[in-house]
């Protein structure tokens, strides 16, 4: 049975297709097969021993149990030769099949394939319409170009369209991986370079060409779309693409779009070469000169090649691109502008200092002239449409906004110029990356709103362009003339004609429909959301339905916006406005600032405080109106009446309504006490927060927003839902069903009904200790004994201004004015309550609070630099003039501070407009053969080790701080340090093999700490120091063996302190000995003795065999061998013990049995920072080493440091960090605590 098994684990079945086709399964993909293989080429032109680069192997699918086999377009399934290998017999539907046959029993659809027996089912599945591209690698595999993106292979590469016909046969240049966020999906986008330029798709010949993988993006054809639209409507040099099924080394690799690369070149960017032309100017390759400038993002910074020679015209071609500032770094030429945006040189992509110098200057005269308020440059005079094409601007705005890009004016944003001879403006495109636009990325999937127009990037570039009127004149030709007949075409609102690219959606889904089911099969996604959290659908078919209606509502909405006289005017109403700002659903706990737009984000927010987040210093802005389909449930839990500002359940933070409304708001709790969308809130703020309808019903505390409120503010917020509570005894109202502790309501109101056995009110139910209420009014029905119109009260209430309808069936009990209900629409009540504040307006059945345009936030950038490397970029958002501190926490750890590109020393700024601060840290310590004095050194070796101990012995280190950054065998130290007067801090490091003490002494300015001692054999009186004058702490010794005439473990003789040691081994003596120490006048605390001590000519002692100081918090269970045993050591002793069988004097020790030791009332005893259970007694807390040990491998590092700056950039996910260990400053980990870290790392800081 077992040979049989062998000869079908090794069976090849080799199919060979008459069109010379093959699908196949990828290499390294754990769902391929690596039992059976199916190989594809011409029956009649490939010989039967080979095997062709269009070959398919049979791919098994864990899901459904099922082989495949994805067959191409041309592939003739009426005449697939086929080969066998590790059988004797081969059946195919039970009908034997002869190695080498031709065969048409492979048709499309299920089939068993047997092998000497054995049946395994397969599908076949067949391409339609589309080219397939087939690729062999050098290697022949995949593994090396999908190790790292910049890894390239060579090899061949044969296209064939789908009638058969040959568009290229011939050498491979290069496969490499290709993108940014495309390249970390499963599904990888490549560039190929081909032996010779070819037209692969009838745009042009050319050499390089891009496979884009659309992983991201199930209607496969966003990119597709945008493109085709771009090049019709009058984008040049637009990326022309076609669909092709790719396969790589016989391996189906999925339906990939074969596009034009972002280049100059003939057939691509038709402009001048000015790279081309610079080589020709110079004798050696331009890329091995010298580069220039700083290589991070550097305001006002410019970056190249000193390339000696120039080309007489530099004045093009240039190709640009808005980039990021973390993937800025990783080009070679390029430039920041004077208010922060990154730009990459394309081409040249070796540019020289004076190309730089050119094109900087004439992008940044252009940014200059975009921001004046009339367009025209100052200082040149120049209009912004006098630097790039006005006609391509409003085209290339155009696109962007329709599709609502998310990458607009961040980064693929390529723009070009020309040289003065061709052209002396610049124009916008090639257009690129469109696979998270037209509704495929959350926060943009509304077919309404201003999107790319709004405050969007870095320097809102878009935004800057909306504001002119020749602009939005252009903008509005183009849509009217161009783009809307052209996407009305396309989802089929009027008829197709055959003179464009972009065709009709029913055309694209009828040309992939058939590769887009292989494609789904192999990559099986459909049945989820995508990546960025949007369902498009859970079949192709629904996902072009999806891209459709969207392209349609889009099209509609900015149809009726670009009609009206004034485009700017229209109201914003999506949450897409405050574009930068993330949805809450996608929230990770960095920013400050989250839109609630949708019920599923206010349910969110509500989970969120549920699940113990407080939301503390967070603003929840809602960004839309919100319909409430289902059962809402509330945020957190609170059951006691007090203990708010403890609980992580409560909402601490602001939700800010901006005058959005809620409907239809159902929450039915009736056993809960605390029922409102938060259940709870501490010091929580709501502004502008308006619930129009919905019933909410619990037990007791009962309000539309919070079922119980401390020191919580009301401003400008109503409630119109019924509000019912089923306990009746505590607390029942509009807003708060109780409101405490200076608790206040401005300008607020309530019309829905509110039901209660006891106690309801209109506005807060149950008022405690100075409840405040101004400028409000109820008009919903009160019912209940005991209830009050506006507020319930046990203390003071402070009312002013409030008043009530006549008929709300509740007496005042607060001294606010009542009214008749005819007030309510007659205009008296809207006249009283406006005396007060002028914020009412007059609405249909009652007074309305006024529209109030809200602020625009102001962003306030913060980037964080070590020695010039951007390692994180954080954005905070403020209302316009706030009171912004510029130095962070921590600042002892900032060399520097500058504020827009300016300098500035520690100072507060009222942040009126969007800000950049970029904070230089020092970080980086200097390797101790550099020592020139006081300052930050490490110690990688022992020989570097021992220049420390060699320094000790000749300097005064007093001020210089030491660090062991890696462990290190000692044992070829021969000599002792002299007098230490540093810092040493060991990180944990251990130190192997010591053969001497590592000084002589600890002077009182020294400080040892954080070493590990491990098979340490000695002489001398302790394996740190023969004394101590100064701090030794957080050393632990392992095996120690320690000989001497008066030797303690740590050291002889100790006058300083000693904290947090602990040692074990054997300690003999032929005098006196101790386990921490022999002698102690000092401080000996938190520390215990495990070793043997042995006193051949005096006395032992657990912790010091003599004291004259403190000892405190110490125990000792090493076995002492002397004349004069003392049990821990002798002088005054604190909380100190030892185990009963450690023979010797107790003194003022306590004797405990094993028991007891292990006991945890032992372990509560001691200091909870620096004791922990250990299995048989209690051991220094793991937290002293963990602290800042993010990777968990027991150590500080930098690496922690890097991978917490990855967390913190969305680079790792929480889950490969302990964010325990990190929170060292114990208030939840932040970036704070990365500074903390760092500063640890540098000795600034410890913990």
């Amino acid at each position: 049975m077992k040979s049989v098994t062998m000869r079908i684990c090794a069976a090849l079945l080799s199919l060979f297709l008459l069109a010379g086709c093959l699908p196949v399964s990828a290499a390294g993909d754990a769902r391929a097969s690596t039992v059976h293989f199916l190989w594809a080429s011409p029956a009649e032109s490939t010989p039967a021993e080979t095997k062709p680069i269009s070959a398919v192997q049979w791919w098994y699918s864990a899901d459904d149990a099922v082989y495949y086999l994805f067959l191409p377009a041309e592939a003739d399934t009426a005449r697939l030769q086929v080969w066998f290998s590790g059988a004797s017999r081969y059946a195919i539907d039970g009908s034997t099949v002869a190695d080498g046959a031709v065969t048409g029993l492979l048709t499309a659809g299920n089939h068993t394939v047997s092998f000497d027996g054995t049946a395994y089912t397969l599908c076949v599945m067949q391409s339609a319409n589309i080219s397939s591209m087939y690729i062999s690698t050098e290697s022949g595999s995949m593994n090396y170009i999908h190790a790292a993106k910049g890894n390239e292979e060579t090899g061949k590469l044969r296209m064939v369209d789908a009638n058969g016909s040959v568009i290229y046969d011939n050498q491979l240049n290069q496969i490499k991986g290709r993108g940014n966020a495309t390249w970390n999906k499963p599904k990888k986008p490549y560039q190929i370079k081909l032996s010779k330029s070819t037209d692969l798709i009838g745009a042009g010949k050319c050499k390089t060409w891009v496979l884009l993988a659309n992983y991201s993006e199930r209607s496969l054809i966003r990119n597709k779309v945008a493109y085709d639209l771009a090049n019709d409507a009058g984008l040049p040099n637009s990326s022309e693409s076609c669909f092709v099924d790719l396969y790589c080394n016989n391996q189906y690799m999925g339906n990939y779009q074969l596009c034009e690369k972002v280049q100059i070149n003939d057939n691509r960017v038709e402009i001048r070469d000015l790279e081309a032309a610079t080589e020709d100017c110079n004798e050696a390759d331009v890329d091995s000169y010298p580069r220039f400038g700083p290589n991070s993002a550097v305001t006002g910074s410019c970056k190249g090649y000193e390339i000696p020679q120039n080309p007489e015209d530099i004045t093009g071609g240039y190709l640009l691109e808005l980039e990021y500032k973390d993937r800025y770094e990783g080009e070679v030429s390029g430039f920041v502008t004077s208010r922060g945006q990154p730009v990459v040189i394309k081409s040249p992509e070796c540019a020289s200092r004076e190309q730089v110098a050119y094109i900087s200057g004439f992008f940044q005269e252009f940014e200059d002239a975009l921001y004046a308020a009339d367009g025209v440059n100052p200082t040149t005079g120049k209009r912004y449409d006098e630097y790039f094409d006005l006609t391509s601007l409003a085209r290339k705005y155009i696109l962007e906004e329709y599709v609502k890009n998310i990458d607009a004016n961040v980064t693929s944003q390529f723009f070009y110029k020309p040289s003065d001879q061709e052209s002396t403006t610049g124009f916008c495109g090639p257009v690129w990356d469109y696979d998270n636009a037209l509704g495929n990325f959350n926060g943009a999937t509304s077919t309404t709103g201003i999107y790319a127009a709004a405050k969007k990037g870095y320097t809102y570039y878009f935004h800057m362009l909306y504001q002119q009127e020749s602009f939005l004149n252009a903008v509005r030709a183009e849509w009217n003339s161009n783009y809307a007949p052209l996407i009305a075409m396309s989802v089929g609102n009027t008829p197709a004609t055959g003179d464009t690219l972009l065709r009709p959606l029913s055309e694209y889904y009828e040309m992939l429909s058939a590769s887009a089911a292989m494609n789904f099969t192999y990559w099986n996604i459909l049945d989820s959301v995508t990546s960025s959290g949007v369902d498009t659908g859970r079949t192709y078919e629904e996902n072009i339905a999806y891209l459709k209606n969207y392209m349609a509502g889009r099209a509609e909405y900015l149809s009726s916006v670009w009609q009206t006289e004034d485009i700017r005017a229209l109201p914003q109403t999506s949450s897409e406005v405050l574009a930068g700002i993330p949805d809450i659903l996608q929230y990770n706990g960095k920013n400050t600032v989250y839109a609630v737009c949708s019920e599923e984000g206010l349910q969110k927010a509500a989970d969120l405080v549920s699940a113990g987040n407080s939301l503390r210093g967070v603003t929840l802005l809602q960004t839309a109106d919100i319909t409430l389909t289902g059962s809402f449930t509330p945020g957190g839990a609170n059951e006691a009446n007090a203990g708010l500002s403890t609980l992580n359940t409560v909402f601490k933070g602001t939700y800010n309504g901006q005058g959005y409304k809620i409907y239809n708001l159902q929450i039915n709790r009736p056993e809960q006490n605390g029922v409102g969308i938060f259940a709870a809130s501490y010091q929580a703020s709501f502004l502008d927060v308006h619930i129009e309808s919905g019933t909410v019903t619990g037990f007791n505390r009962v309000a539309a927003l919070t079922g119980y409120g401390d020191q919580c503010t009301f401003t400008r917020c109503s409630n119109g839902a019924d509000i019912i509570s089923l306990g009746g005894t505590d607390g029942t109202a509009g807003l708060a069903g109780v409101a405490r502790d200076s608790a206040v309501f401005v300008s607020c109101f309530n019309t829905g009904s509110v039901t209660a056995e006891t106690a309801p009110a209109g506005i807060a139910g149950w008022g405690q200790t100075n409840i405040t209420l101004q400028n409000c009014y109820n008009a919903g029905t009160i019912s209940g004994t005991t209830s009050a119109a506006l507020a319930r009260t046990g203390a003071a209430l402070d009312f002013s201004s409030c008043y009530y309808a006549d008929g709300c069936g509740a007496p005042d009990i607060c001294g606010a004015t009542g009214f008749a209900d005819a007030a309510l629409t007659d205009g008296t009540l809207l006249a009283a309550l406006n005396e007060g504040s002028g914020v009412w307006a007059a609405g249909d059945s009652f007074p309305l609070l006024a529209p109030v345009a809200q602020e625009a936030l102001v962003k306030l950038t913060i980037r964080y630099f070590a020695e010039e490397l951007l390692i994180k970029t954080s954005e905070v958002y403020y209302t316009p003039g706030s009171a912004v501190s510029l130095l962070p926490e921590n600042g002892n750890f900032v060399a520097g501070l500058v504020f827009n590109g300016q300098p500035v020393a520690d100072s507060t700024v009222l942040l009126q407009e969007d800000g950049i601060l970029d904070i230089l840290l020092s970080v980086q310590a200097q390797n101790i053969s550099s020592y020139t004095g006081p300052g930050s050194y490490y110690i990688s070796t022992a020989a570097e080790l021992e220049t420390l101990l060699q320094l000790s012995r000749e300097r005064d280190l007093t001020g210089s701080i030491f660090y062991i950054i890696t462990d290190i065998n000692a044992s070829g130290i021969q000599s002792s340090g002299g007098t230490f007067t540093g810092t040493l801090n060991g990180k944990f490091s251990r130190i192997t093999g010591l053969r001497v003490p590592l000084f002589q002494s600890v002077a009182k300015t020294g400080d040892v700490r954080k070493l590990i001692f491990s098979d340490s054999n000695l002489t001398g009186q302790g394996v740190v120091a023969h004394a101590n004058a100064g701090k030794i702490s957080y050393i632990t010794t392992e095996n120690l063996v320690l000989r001497g005439d008066a030797p303690g473990g740590i050291v002889g003789e100790n006058s300083g302190l000693i904290n947090a040691c602990a040692t074990d081994g054997y300690i003999i003596s032929s005098g006196s000995a101790g386990g921490i120490a022999a002698t102690n006048t000092g401080s000996i605390k938190n520390c215990y003795n495990s070793a043997r001590i042995v006193a051949c000519q005096g006395s032992a002692g657990g912790i010091a065999a003599a004291s004259e100081g403190t000892v405190a918090h110490c125990f000792n269970r090493g076995m002492l061998n002397s004349a004069a045993n003392t049990a821990v050591a002798g002088g005054a002793l604190e909380n100190c013990s030892f185990w009963d069988w450690c023979a010797g004097d107790p003194g003022a020790a306590a004797p405990l049995t094993s028991a007891q030791i292990a006991d945890p009332a032992f372990l509560a005893t001691l200091p909870a920072l620096y004791w922990q259970a250990g299995e048989t007694h209690p051991v220094l807390a793991a937290a002293c080493y963990e602290l800042g040990d993010a990777n968990g491998d027991n150590r500080v590092s930098i690496a922690d440091v890097v991978l917490l700056l990855r967390y913190l950039n969305d680079l790792v996910p929480a889950e490969s960090i302990d964010l325990t260990a990190a929170d060292v400053t114990g208030d939840g980990f932040s970036m704070p605590d990365v500074i903390r870290i760092m500063q640890y790392l540098n000795g600034a800081y410890d913990f």
